[in-house]
């Protein structure tokens, strides 16, 4: 529909800026025709907890293209514009605001009923559709838009109807997560962070677990893929079952209708939003396990991984890197036979719950190459997952018997041995908390570094050597909270003194005992301390 002003494949309104630094709005098809030839892009309109959204669409996208027509990823733009048009059968498909409620627009389903009287919610702001959660106007502006383009509509829109989740009857979430109360994770290996070459390396990905999806879950290979295509009134009986979808499949959740006209003072966009009866998709028994190329997926129920407040931990992290045990790696977090040099293990998610967003997190490891070769060897990546193991129990111990008592004796300087201590003061936790994002700051760093480094004869380091050097670092950062701590903490009466002696006498020979065994221990009236 040439000369519509909000046409994803006629129309250049996506800003862009190209690795020279040149500032471009870009049609979709022109997005993928510099990202799959190897051009990187920026989307400067593209807020952070979107951009996640925004790759997974444009990856799916092009792996459905393929999977569907064939041919090479890497394509001119008018061969997109073609691919696309095919894929969407209906030019309206493509087109962000469409006046006939009988057929598509770009994320929003037909409305059978033909009329908007059930989208009582509506708002000119995109904020109408925003899945973030906050509860001051200081988390994030409300009113951060200013003037709405229509690239703002469909990242917001897009974000909302591939990432959103429960948030109140009528409004149901996506099928790739975890319950409604989850979130839809990204975890992958790349080269770099680039979009170009994130995407050139997970199409194949998707492809290449094509039929094993096809099989696992009995996807329809001729399915629908993108799921705003179809009508969809909101009934209970309009329930899409995974045996009718493409296992590439581009949902929708909610219902929504952009519009222009009477509801917007200088005739820009209005979103229209409409409650349902159920799920768009059927999948809540499979409890996220739908073949998400990025969702890891816990072993012990099936279920797609939900990631908590605190974010891509190093605890977390390690089983996703290397325990098989707890969790089976997504596709995209795969090693692949041609996985050469160095690499960076990505993570993102929007973590959602009950009411309340509880943040977007991101986080990188940077995997040097002689571990990358490491991950691809059964052996070499149970040793790394067994010292990861020992690591993460030395910190533990380090906490809970070292670092925990020391400050509690500062706070409870009346005390004369640690099993008087009351365990339950907390009073230590925020020092106890910096300690561990410490230990999270450096925790992979130093783990790869003992792996790969060589002893002074040019031999690997022994378990042993691998030892004596985590421990002497946990020493050394529980020293230096402790240090910050007693600023602060050791109280200001008579007992100063002898509070801040004692702790400190405590935590010099508690280390000697569990973290530097080289030297001999002195005798502590401290010993069956309570853990």
């Amino acid at each position: 529909m040439p000369g519509n002003p909000n046409h994803l494949l006629n129309d250049p309104w996506i800003s862009t800026v190209d690795g020279d630094g040149d500032p471009r709005r870009r049609t979709l098809p022109q997005v993928l025709a510099e990202l799959t030839a190897g051009r990187e892009l920026e989307f400067t309109a593209l807020q952070g907890h979107q951009q996640q959204a925004w790759y997974a669409f444009l990856v799916q996208l092009c792996a459905l293209v393929l999977a569907r027509q064939g041919g090479d990823l890497e394509r001119d733009a008018a061969a997109w514009t073609a691919a696309l048009a095919t894929l969407g059968e209906t030019p309206t498909a493509w087109q962000l605001v469409v006046d006939d409620l009988a057929q598509p627009a770009f994320f929003q389903p037909p409305v059978p009923e033909g009329t908007l009287a059930k989208f009582k919610r509506q708002s000119a702001s995109p904020e109408i559709l925003e899945v973030l959660i906050a509860a001051k106007n200081h988390d994030i502006k409300a009113d951060r838009f200013g003037v709405a383009e229509a690239e703002h509509w469909a990242f917001a829109l897009l974000t909302l109807q591939t990432m959103e989740g429960f948030l109140g009857r009528g409004n149901y979430g996506i099928a790739r997560m975890n319950g409604g109360f989850s979130s839809r994770p990204e975890t992958a290996l790349a080269s770099g962070l680039g979009w170009s070459e994130r995407l050139r390396r997970d199409v194949p990905i998707l492809l290449a677990q094509r039929d094993g999806l096809l099989d696992r879950l009995e996807y329809d290979e001729e399915g629908v893929a993108l799921l705003w295509l179809e009508p969809w009134q909101g009934g209970s009986n309009e329930t899409l079952f995974l045996e009718g979808l493409d296992p590439f499949f581009i949902e929708v959740c909610r219902r929504v209708r952009l519009t222009r006209g009477d509801h917007s003072l200088d005739g820009g966009i209005v979103g229209q939003v409409a409650p349902s009866d159920a799920s768009r998709v059927a999948a809540k028994e499979l409890s996220g396990n739908v073949g998400d190329p990025w969702t890891p997926i816990r072993n012990k129920d099936a279920a797609a991984l939900t990631v908590s407040e605190g974010g891509f931990h190093y605890r977390l992290l390690s089983e996703l890197l290397f325990d098989r045990k707890s969790y089976s790696q997504p596709a995209a977090l795969e090693m692949r036979p041609d996985d050469r040099g160095d690499l960076l293990a990505s993570f993102r998610v929007l973590v959602r719950g009950q009411g309340k967003t509880g943040g977007f997190h991101e986080r990188h490891i940077p995997l040097p190459g002689k571990v990358v070769r490491r991950l691809g060897q059964e052996a070499a990546r149970q040793s790394l997952a067994e010292d990861s193991q020992w690591r993460i129990e030395h910190v533990r111990e380090t906490q809970k018997k070292i670092l925990k008592p020391a400050l509690l004796m500062l706070l409870q300087e009346r005390v004369q041995a640690a099993p008087g201590l009351n365990w339950k003061d907390e009073r230590a936790n925020p020092w106890l908390d910096r300690f561990d994002q410490e230990v999270n700051a450096v925790f992979f760093e130093c783990l790869f570094r003992d792996a790969t480094e060589v002893s002074s004869e040019g031999q690997p380091l022994t378990a042993e050597e691998r030892n004596v050097r985590w421990k002497q670092k946990l020493y050394d950062m529980a020293k230096d909270i402790f240090k910050a701590a007693s600023q602060v903490l050791t109280p200001s009466g008579i007992h100063r003194f002898r509070a801040l002696a004692r702790a400190e006498s405590y935590l010099e020979s508690r280390s000697k005992q569990l973290l530097i065994p080289s030297h001999p221990a002195p005798s502590t009236p401290m010993e069956g301390m309570a853990p």
